[in-house]
């Protein structure tokens, strides 16, 4: 990477890490962070993958290791909050890797600037459980897909991969989020006439590399699965009967009952006005100008593969989220966030190709959003 971008991720990664730490200690714990924080006091050295809370509750991996290691380095009983901030203090700094991919830097700044700014990602950023880790693994794969879309790079697909892969353990919506994401990269190669064999060698075979691990333990605790990824990703009887599990997901109720869910997370009035007059909405309204611009960019980009890859990370958090039957569950998609972050690249990219008074409207919202963040 030239210095410059480096340089400017770094700071960008700062300023995020400053304001998601800022007066993080002022609030006690909740119940969910509390569970976080006493399970990282016993998880380094590991000694399990997954963990255990009570009941059919197990954790993901990756978010009590992140708070174990900040709790050794001195991080206390506030380790999960602090992981959190710099895994969203990670997400800022490779949003603005993916975006100098397909946009000019001052716009890569941009898009950086409003997801460290987007509430939704700031208040997970700032709450010490799993919700904000599976964020920096989407965009990770983002870089990659993108480079490999744009350059044919073998090491893009190993590395995308491998980032799917151990994106996996982050979060019980990661298992499916994953998976498709690593559908949707070979779906990018189909269309643009890339080698499939090549793709499955390297990227898939990255991915059921990082999962090597989750075999072992599933193998050594096989009573385990149906209380972990027996929730959240393949049901146990649809493990040893697929057709059954394909039924179950066809039926009619199934899917008017998540898409339902599905246009419930997607809906303007959730996500850009606040519920009550003591709360702030989710996203910010420059995003109501700028992420149906971005919209209308990325589907007319030149390469039919880059358009498969950002729809795919706009679109797979939240219809995974369906699967969960939780209503406009921010917790479930913080990735939406970050795909929002990305559409507005994509609109303030095409700001100059459009009518003068577009620009002035997105001003207009920016500076809307400036006393939107207020409360913050």
């Amino acid at each position: 990477m030239p210095l410059r971008p480096f340089i400017t991720a770094c700071v960008l990664a700062g300023v995020a890490l400053a304001s998601y730490t800022f007066h993080l200690t002022s609030t006690p714990l909740s119940a969910s962070e509390a569970v976080f924080t006493q399970q990282a006091q016993h998880a380094f050295p590991p000694h399990s993958l997954m963990f255990h809370v009570a009941d059919d509750r197990w954790l993901q991996p990756v978010a009590v290791y992140a708070a174990s290691v900040v709790r050794a380095a001195g991080g206390g009983d506030y380790s999960g909050r602090i992981a959190s901030a710099i895994a969203g203090a990670l997400d800022v700094a490779l949003l603005f890797g993916a975006i100098q991919l397909v946009a000019s830097y001052r716009v890569a700044v941009a898009g950086a600037l409003v997801l460290l700014a987007t509430p939704a990602h700031f208040w997970f950023a700032r709450l010490g459980t799993d919700a904000i880790f599976p964020v920096p693994f989407v965009l990770g794969w983002l870089i990659a897909a993108l480079r490999f879309v744009h350059f044919d790079s073998r090491k893009a697909l190993v590395v995308g991969g491998l980032v799917l892969g151990a994106g996996v353990y982050t979060h019980p919506t990661s298992p499916l989020v994953m998976g498709w994401l690593l559908a949707a990269l070979v779906l990018a190669a189909m269309v643009g006439r890339r080698s499939i064999a090549s793709t499955t060698v390297f990227a898939v075979g990255a991915f059921v590399l990082m999962l090597a691990p989750l075999a072992a333990w599933f193998w050594l605790h096989p009573a385990n699965y149906a209380d972990t990824f027996g929730r959240w990703a393949v049901f146990a009887a649809h493990a040893r009967f697929p057709l059954d599990g394909l039924r179950a997901q066809v039926n009619w109720n199934t899917l008017s009952n998540r898409t339902s869910i599905f246009w419930g997370l997607l809906d303007p009035s959730f996500l850009l006005f606040p519920a009550s007059a003591a709360s702030i909405a989710p996203f910010l309204l420059v995003s109501a100008i700028a992420v149906p611009l971005g919209i209308g960019r990325a589907l007319s980009a030149p390469l039919a593969a880059e358009r498969v890859v950002v729809i795919a990370a706009a679109i797979v958090p939240p219809l995974i989220a369906c699967t969960f039957g939780q209503p406009q569950d921010l917790g479930l998609v913080v990735a939406m966030s970050a795909a929002a972050a990305v559409l507005t690249g994509y609109g303030l990219s095409s700001l100059p190709q459009r009518r003068r008074w577009w620009t002035w409207l997105a001003g207009a919202a920016a500076l809307a959003s400036l006393y939107q963040l207020a409360p913050l």
